[in-house]
């Protein structure tokens, strides 16, 4: 489109010039002045055009310019070729290094910031070694011990998380005094230091999305908190990008000339807050979610005064290095683990979503014990040896499903009989079918309190109106399904769409969705668990 992309090997980072731009002012950035001088005569108009054309013609010869062919810092790995690491200035190939414009191939990699402090002749981390961060991790207070094993492999797979097909990603979560800022700043952050980027909280989306550029590298975001509506929205738009990145994708951006910019997302995200802000079933399966629990007995004090001398004496720089050349001189062995690890956690959990996210962590635990490939009899034995519900979406509700929970818990400020009661949309719905209520009130009250949010009970189940006002704007308002929950309700079991025009309230007539019974049971002794519960 105009463009002519050049790889100076002065500065290793690609230059753009139209066909106007090729002028000896400009084409300094691509070779020194005296180059041009003695390569075409001179440095006057004739000579100038001269060499305009030479590099326009071997521009055409070299055919179109794609940018997702550029390849930021971090490993990459294609098929048939081996993988690529890069460390900014220099890119490497097992041990071998090369300058940029040297790697083999039809990938781009041009300079980018470098990596410091990494001695590449540092020796790779030994098993030993690896069992003692395991060691660290398992010594943190976990609600979920497992929460280690998940940790430990993220940990074991992030430096070279480009490389992978799926890129897993974790959220601390914990209240203050449960040792998050411990975790995440002085293991999580000291490891991957060298080969990551860390956010605060206050980052956005494309705080995160622009300095990133094509680079492949581990993300942490601390503080990820959602409290406010403006946070809410901000980290909506984080876990889009969290989401894209787990498979790869590619995300365009407009631009103020009109031309739309693309990143391609190849990061594994480690977030912290107090609370996570999932709401989505595609980031269950997307994000592990990890949960510290502050520890008030006798000894936590002591146990945690221990816990930071191990992070010192273990977790050194020395280490981060020589954990990572561990992965990168095996890389390959680890990627067809994650290959053997994922289709053994889709045998065992049957769902291959949980299965991309579990199989790979799993991977990543077994590379800090083993480099060796493992077999497929060997990875299902490890699937079935942990519960993996904490950890997993498999028992996570579904969009489908949160979204009828969204509508039936929202609560409502009702009057009958003279008084204002407080009830939730499935109480009503309940006083509406079987009359008095505890909440709801009598059956007719119950019934023209909902009746305009477009839900009418029927004999064959519950009627709800495909659109009404105030459904989106009081019950569904900032929610996914603001302006349209007809879809999402039909695909629960046993829904049908209504077959005409159903008549709600005055003013809320409309094509409905009929939700069976069977999806508002009603326990009968749900009234005598809550008195044993208080």
């Amino acid at each position: 489109e105009g463009q002519y992309y050049y790889l100076p090997r002065g500065t290793e980072q690609i230059t753009a010039l139209t066909a106007a731009s090729h002028a000896f002012k400009n084409l300094i950035q691509l070779a020194p002045l005296d180059y041009w001088e003695a390569t075409f005569g001179g440095l006057d108009r004739k000579a100038e055009m001269t060499a305009a054309n030479a590099l326009m013609n071997f521009a055409h010869k070299r055919g179109t310019f794609y940018d997702d062919l550029v390849r930021g810092r971090g490993a990459w790995s294609s098929e048939g070729s081996p993988a690529v690491y890069h460390m900014g200035q220099f890119c490497v190939i097992g041990t071998q290094q090369y300058r940029p414009f040297e790697v083999p191939g039809d990938a781009i990699y041009p300079a980018r910031r470098p990596r410091r402090g990494i001695d590449l002749t540092t020796p790779p981390a030994t098993a030993a070694e690896c069992k003692r961060l395991v060691a660290v991790l398992e010594r943190v207070s976990w609600e979920n011990p497992l929460s280690a094993v998940a940790l430990a492999g993220w940990i074991g797979i992030a430096p070279v998380c480009g490389a992978l097909e799926w890129r897993p990603h974790v959220w601390l979560t914990g209240g203050a005094g449960s040792g998050k800022t411990t975790v995440l700043l002085d293991i999580v952050w000291r490891l991957v230091r060298a080969f990551g980027q860390k956010f605060e909280g206050n980052t956005t989306e494309p705080g995160i999305r622009q300095p990133l550029g094509p680079d492949a590298i581990p993300v942490l975001l601390d503080e990820a908190e959602a409290e406010s509506e403006a946070a809410q929205g901000r980290m909506t738009k984080i876990l889009d990008l969290v989401r894209l990145a787990s498979s790869g994708s590619t995300v365009s951006k407009g631009s103020q000339n009109g031309d739309a910019v693309q990143y391609t997302i190849r990061s594994a995200f480690c977030l912290s807050s107090i609370e996570h802000s999932i709401k989505q079933h595609a980031d269950e399966t997307r994000i592990t979610k990890l949960v510290l629990r502050k520890r008030t007995d006798e000894r936590a004090n002591e146990d945690f005064k221990a816990l930071r001398r191990e992070i010192r004496d273990c977790l050194t720089p020395r280490f981060a290095t020589a954990l990572f050349l561990r992965t990168w001189h095996n890389i390959d062995a680890l990627l067809a683990n994650v290959a053997t690890c994922v289709d053994a956690a889709a045998d065992v959990l049957r769902d291959r979503r949980a299965a991309d996210q579990i199989g790979t962590l799993i991977a990543g635990y077994i590379h800090l014990h083993t480099t060796k490939p493992i077999t497929f009899e060997q990875a299902v034995e490890f699937v079935k040896r942990y519960d993996w519900s904490d950890h997993t979406a498999i028992a996570a509700k579904t969009d489908k499903e949160r979204l009828l929970e969204r509508i039936l818990t929202t609560r409502l400020m009702v009057t009958s009989g003279g008084a204002n009661k407080n009830a939730t949309i499935a109480e009503l719905i309940y006083a509406a079918r079987d009359g008095n209520d505890d909440r709801g009130g009598t059956q007719d009250d119950a019934a023209r309190q909902i009746a305009p949010l477009g839900i009418r009970p029927v004999k064959a189940g519950v009627m709800i109106a495909n659109s009404a006002v105030r459904m989106g704007r009081e019950i569904l308002r900032g929610t996914q399904w603001e302006n349209s929950w007809a879809r999402p309700l039909q695909e629960l079991d046993g829904a049908q769409k209504g077959e005409d025009t159903g008549y709600f309230a005055p003013g809320v007539r409309s094509r409905y969705t009929l939700l069976p019974w069977s999806l508002f049971e009603k326990p009968q002794d749900a009234g005598h668990a809550g008195e044993e519960l208080l």
